[in-house]
């Protein structure tokens, strides 16, 4: 090493700033700031606050393995240049390979922040690389550059991953989340050695009977000093920290013990459904813990199904595919859940084998000033039915929208309509109580799953001459037999017409003139209700009174003689040729 003054001089010099951009290092800069806060030239003065900015480059390892490290040089390079063009006469610094920090004014953040971005797409066209931008302003009390730096960064990592926002100042709301975040780290193996994190269950409702059938074991933390904690406040968490299979298997746990515990007093209870995030399939042998457990507590694999959302079917596609085939072989069913939030619900219905899809909750927001929506819902319901697939409509909060779905012959219903997520075990006890309609016995389970096959929106109507179907806008109900009652379990909205324009008028009208045996209408309705009884089979009878020909045609769907009950499914066709009527 040289004793000259000057080379001395000129070494310290370049240790302080970044061989590649010319900007201050990491150290250099924070003692800088240190040095200002110390000496108190970042007090705010005459209303002006500092602040710092911390930008960062999404997805720069992406970019050097795809066109090189000098390329990757280069737009380090050009980054530092962009700033310094937004910032003039500001201090800047790179602090590693792809992240900068500068200290300006709090009233030149977003402007500058903004001039970066453009001059960094007008440069650079890849759309899988952008930035984003987290910004701290310094307050009076602040004495340490590094906490000041880390939160401007704290800022920026909040938006990791993320398009639709670019810039995030580090405030009290993100304050208070961070720390909560922390919290829920340091005491995640806490609260579930004394459970405080637990499953409560919501109930699944089913249309045709508006009984419960299911439940939906959901995610609780039911803190100390903090209350109730819903899943969006830790679920996130918890996967970011890449722990969740141990909450959500703690869940199956929890559910299944209650169960246990149930049969072992005798007791009945629901089906039930668990959450399963992408990162379980990752993180354990998801399909064998879950499966270990159920067998632990003598749980039939039939009454659990598997949630699985469509963004946590991104990715690996084959070994999710396999996954999801191996729940289903141990006889676990899996459903679909939030159908319809993202955009690639098509692609993954068509990809993955579900045995239902859930209606994301987003289709009921506004269904009734929505024609859009309606007829949305209604696609996606007939397209699951012509698929097989069993379907549930999630977020259901109003008499109007039940009604709306049961017209539309979907399967399920859940939302607050019929009761918020409880604590168990009174809420999977197969008994009726204040937070559950009645239940439904598992005895009929096959009988209503029959049932919720039928597509009122394309009842099997009769062959036209040409061999074709006729059109969808035929009017169709499920009807069902049971001791010696006979009840509509589902309507399509062109039968209610059907019952309108032969002046009977309701549903409700109509099934108490069925029940009514002197009503004139009764005889021939309840005779061909037991000809299709008595014989599987198309039967139908001619009405001519209202001025065209109609045929009314029913065929039995499913028997259930333990309780003397049978479902058919009844057609109303329009004839004009009377020929076909015979």
């Amino acid at each position: 090493m040289s004793d000259n003054p000057q080379s001395l001089l000129e070494l310290v010099r370049d240790s302080e700033h970044d061989a590649l951009t010319g900007l201050l290092t990491h150290h250099a800069f924070r003692s800088f700031i240190d040095r200002r806060l110390m000496g108190g030239a970042l007090t705010p003065r005459e209303g002006r606050h500092h602040a710092i900015v911390y930008f960062n480059i999404e997805n720069f390892k992406h970019y050097n393995q795809r066109y090189s490290f000098a390329e990757g040089d280069k737009l380090i390079q050009h980054v530092a240049h962009f700033i310094g063009e937004a910032f003039p006469n500001q201090i800047a610094a790179r602090f590693s390979a792809d992240q900068f920090v500068v200290l300006t004014y709090e009233d030149q953040v977003e402007e500058g922040v903004q001039k970066v971005r453009h001059y960094f797409r007008r440069e650079h066209k890849d759309s899988s690389i952008w930035l984003r931008a987290g910004w701290y302003t310094i307050a009076e009390n602040d004495h340490d550059a590094g906490v000041a730096c880390d939160r401007a960064k704290l800022a920026c990592d909040e938006l990791r991953g993320r398009r639709d926002v670019y810039i995030r100042q580090y405030d009290m709301d993100l304050q208070r989340h961070i720390r909560w975040r922390r919290y829920v780290l340091d005491h995640f193996d806490e609260a579930l050695e004394k459970h405080w994190i637990q499953a409560w269950c919501q109930p699944i409702i089913r249309v045709a009977t508006g009984e419960t059938c299911d439940v939906e074991a959901l995610a609780r933390w039911i803190d100390p000093t903090e209350g109730v904690v819903p899943p969006f406040e830790f679920v996130p968490v918890l996967e970011e920290a890449r722990v969740i299979h141990r909450m959500d298997l703690a869940i199956v746990r929890d559910v299944c013990c209650a169960c246990h515990r149930l049969a072992q007093q005798g007791k009945p209870y629901i089906p039930m459904s668990f959450n399963l995030s992408r990162l379980d399939f990752e993180l354990c042998d998801i399909v064998k813990e879950v499966v270990a457990i159920l067998d632990e507590y003598a749980i039939p694999h039939e009454m659990v199904s598997i949630e699985v959302t469509e963004s946590a079917l991104s990715g690996n596609a084959e070994f999710l595919k396999g996954e999801i085939d191996r729940f289903r072989a141990a006889h676990l069913e899996v459903w679909m859940d939030d159908f319809g939030s993202g955009y690639s619900s098509l692609n993954v219905l068509k990809d993955y084998t579900f045995d239902m899809i859930k209606v994301d909750m987003a289709f009921m927001r506004g269904l009734e000033q929505s024609e859009q929506a309606r007829i949305m819902l209604a696609k996606v319901i007939d397209m699951a039915k012509e698929l097989g697939i069993k379907t549930l409509a999630e977020g259901v909060e109003t008499q109007e929208q039940y009604d709306f779905l049961r017209t539309l012959g979907c399967g399920r219903v859940q939302g607050w309509l019929f009761g918020r997520a409880t604590s168990k075990p009174a809420s999977i006890e197969g008994i009726a109580n204040d937070t559950h309609p009645e239940v439904e016995l598992i005895k009929k389970r096959d009988f209503y799953e029959e049932v919720g096959r039928i597509n009122l929106m394309r009842p099997e109507p009769k062959t036209s001459l040409d061999g074709h179907y006729l059109p969808g806008d035929v009017a169709a109900a499920i009807i069902r037999r049971r001791n010696g009652r006979y009840e509509y379990l589902n309507t399509n909205s062109y039968y209610e017409k059907f019952l309108s324009d032969i002046e009977i008028g309701t549903v409700k009208a109509s099934e108490a003139n069925i029940n009514k045996p002197s009503h004139q209408r009764s005889k021939d309705f309840v005779g061909l209700i037991e000809r299709c009884a008595a014989e599987d089979g198309w039967h139908h009878y001619v009405l001519t009174e209202y001025g065209g020909t109609l045929v009314i045609r029913m065929r039995t769907i499913t028997r259930l003689p333990e309780f003397d009950a049978i479902a058919l499914l009844c057609v109303v066709d329009e004839v004009i040729d009377t020929d076909l009527a015979s």
